[in-house]
């Protein structure tokens, strides 16, 4: 009867590594447009005191169909560290963020829910995972007494 016990949770375990093995979740992937005050973004350029206004817009990076970012969490990390974030509905203010930042930090997109229209006209989650992008805080300012005036 022990044996029979054991050789039955054997086959259990088997069973459940080969299923776990033979269905993959399918990895989705997708590309991201930031748009600053209506205006799209550059991806290689950082963000500056002035950016305050955010859109975050997904697409499947199959298919190229644009998909619904439904929640994004936008968080200031500073030397790893998270000082503040806010929760968007893909889109809105990052202000509160803004005064904070200092140069060299980084904001982290979390967009943690993406939906895509199936056939049917109703929505649907796109993955069950949330997606990360990230960009630089980087704002100059000009110390008025360091500026070389010429004489014309």
């Amino acid at each position: 009867m022990k044996q029979f016990l054991l050789m039955f949770v054997g086959v259990c375990f088997f069973s459940c590594s080969l299923y776990a093995q033979t269905s993959q979740p399918e990895k989705k992937k997708i590309k991201v447009q930031l748009f600053v005050d209506g205006k799209l973004h550059p991806f290689s350029q950082t963000l500056t005191r002035a950016d305050k206004e955010i859109q975050l817009r997904v697409y499947d990076a199959v298919s190229n169909k644009e998909l619904a970012v439904a929640l994004v969490e936008a968080s200031l990390i500073r030397n790893g560290q998270k000082i503040a974030s806010v929760t968007l509905p893909g889109i809105g203010s990052i202000e509160k963020l803004v005064m904070k930042a200092k140069n060299n930090d980084n904001y982290v997109f979390d967009i943690k829910q993406v939906l895509e229209m199936a056939d049917d006209l109703t929505l649907k989650p796109f993955s069950q995972k949330s997606f990360k992008v990230s960009y630089w805080f980087f704002d100059t300012q000009i110390d008025a007494s360091k500026v070389a005036v010429g004489t014309n």
